[in-house]
């Protein structure tokens, strides 16, 4: 298998990860922090300053692709993660 192709593999496990971790989270009717997903997906380093950059580049890729949505504070910083509805009624129906 070439390289490109083990990328792919790789950003798509973690795209479904993050997703999964975030279904679950819609179903108890939150939201997460991105601290709070890379801590469900074991990416968490708490010895960095700043966030995981993967994660985070990943979260804004499925925002971009309206598969996740973004809470912004009042300043615009990202402070929570959701499954879109479309996305979550997706999953919803592919579950079980």
């Amino acid at each position: 298998m070439c390289p490109k192709q083990l990328t792919r593999i790789g950003i798509f496990y973690l795209e479904e990860a993050i997703l999964n971790v975030l279904l679950e989270a819609k179903q108890k009717g939150n939201d997460l922090r991105l601290v709070d997903i890379e801590k469900k997906i074991g990416t968490y380093r708490a010895w960095e300053r700043e966030p995981n950059w993967l994660p985070r580049t990943v979260l804004y890729k499925l925002e971009e692709e309206k598969r996740v949505q973004v809470r912004l504070s009042e300043k615009g910083r990202a402070i929570g993660f959701q499954l879109t509805d479309a996305e979550y009624n997706k999953r919803q129906n592919t579950e079980g």
